[in-house]
């Protein structure tokens, strides 16, 4: 008796993150071929997604994988949808049910070392709330850790928290004073308070001490002192640091995005409205 065919096993409608150390399948640029992949933690790199090949479907939804060309590893920088691999299709694939390679990454996850690397990783994929879910009570145990209270005031400031991001980063700031990246989260914090004389105050120091090899950093530093500027009435140097945020960001970073949309409008009014 011929078996009916398998219903389409994919809806890419899962986070990523959440499908961490599992097979995941994600589409392709060529139409009916599909990548499978893996999310995992790598607690020096980061968060990581490893390319292990591409398959195809058929009529019956088997699947077949094809020659691979090359193995693709790729830091991530915030999360993305997929699809879990049915047990199926991976069964068809030839495919442990525990990616294998995971053993070279493993760690112990009750660590104070393990829990303060995964929440900064957390903070970098955007995962802010999960990130506080780690560090929280890691501060409750261990407060003094190195660089456990920068990471709380980030996942604040992030969760537009300004008061308690304050209420760490102080203490970050006293404990690391030559730190500019400490000093400039402390900075923004103040600006989100309203708090503006400290915060130029604190990024007039941070933005100089963070290298040119970081522009991304620098420009937001810049970004928030000319708000504070502006939010303090003082023209002529808010334009200085636009300016300045304006010239060190990469057109890719989100002060590089900001400034395009800024032009975009500005060009737009210069032009006049539409006729119709």
């Amino acid at each position: 008796m011929r078996m009916p065919p398998r219903s389409a096993p994919f809806a890419f409608d899962r986070s990523a993150l959440e499908l961490e150390n599992h097979w995941l399948v994600l589409p392709t640029k060529e139409e009916g071929t599909y990548g499978f992949w893996c999310v995992y933690l790598d607690v020096t790199a980061g968060f990581s997604a490893r390319n292990f090949g591409t398959f195809v479907l058929d009529e019956s939804g088997h699947a077949t994988a094809l020659p691979l060309k090359e193995m693709l590893t790729v830091r991530m920088h915030g999360d993305f949808q997929a699809a879990p691999m049915p047990p199926a299709i991976r069964n068809d694939l030839g495919l442990e049910a525990v990616p294998e390679f995971l053993k070279f990454y493993a760690s112990d996850v009750s660590t104070p070392e393990y829990r303060l690397a995964r929440g900064r990783h957390l903070n970098g994929v955007g995962r802010f709330k999960q990130a506080l879910r780690l560090l929280e009570p890691l501060a409750v145990e261990d407060a003094s850790r190195q660089g456990l209270s920068y990471e709380l005031g980030f996942a604040y400031n992030a969760l537009k928290q300004p008061e308690r991001a304050v209420g760490v980063l102080v203490r970050a700031a006293a404990e690391d004073a030559s730190n500019p990246y400490v000093a400039g989260e402390l900075g923004y914090a103040y600006l989100k308070l309203g708090r503006n004389k400290e915060a130029v105050k604190i990024l007039l120091r941070s933005v100089t001490q963070v290298p040119a090899s970081n522009p991304v950093q620098r420009g937001q530093q810049a970004l928030h002192l000319a708000r504070a500027y502006h939010a303090m009435g003082e023209g002529h140097q808010a334009q200085e640091w636009f300016g300045k945020a304006k010239e060190w960001s990469p057109p890719g970073s989100s002060v590089g995005r900001f400034f395009r949309e800024l032009d975009a409008k500005a060009q737009s009014r210069s032009l006049g409205p539409s006729r119709k």
